[in-house]
């Protein structure tokens, strides 16, 4: 399965901020449990918490704080995948990349459902979000239309 995702589409020059909360991660030991946490990190609007959940081959981005300009990233992150509610669809292998994990969830927003792709990584003895497609969330204001379809 060849997979291009376009990373983290966090082009938004701007977005209202919701302020960090406090909070330690929890084990984050699988690739489930990691983007089951980071997804409810953003539903509660724990930006610290969701940083610890997010990152690249220097860790977490709250402790490597990188890149430069991950507190931005992560407030827009969190508008596109707060939901209701997720659940896994499906867990599988990223071509050239024996080190990730394709993590697809399902997002429930009201009657809307969007399949969300994350990709994420080996970190010590953790997983981190490594990217995600936040435009497979649909549109943080009206994420689908009124039968409940994707826009």
């Amino acid at each position: 399965m060849t997979l291009r995702l376009i990373p983290c589409l966090l082009l938004v020059s701007a977005c209202a901020g919701a302020t960090a909360g406090a909070g330690s991660p929890v084990a984050n030991r699988s690739p489930e449990t990691t983007v089951t946490a980071f997804l409810a990190a953003a539903r509660d609007t724990n930006l610290t918490l969701m940083a610890n959940y997010w990152g690249g081959s220097s860790g977490p981005a709250a402790v490597s704080k990188q890149p430069s300009d991950y507190e931005k990233r992560i407030r827009v992150m969190q508008k596109y995948l707060t939901s209701d509610s997720a659940r896994l669809v499906t867990l599988g292998s990223v071509d050239g990349h024996p080190d990730q994990v394709m993590v697809t969830m399902q997002l429930y927003v009201g009657n809307c459902q969007n399949r969300v792709p994350f990709v994420v990584g080996k970190w010590k003895d953790q997983y981190l979000v490594q990217n995600v497609d936040v435009t497979s969330a649909g549109n943080p204001g009206r994420p689908c239309d009124d039968q409940g379809n994707p826009l």
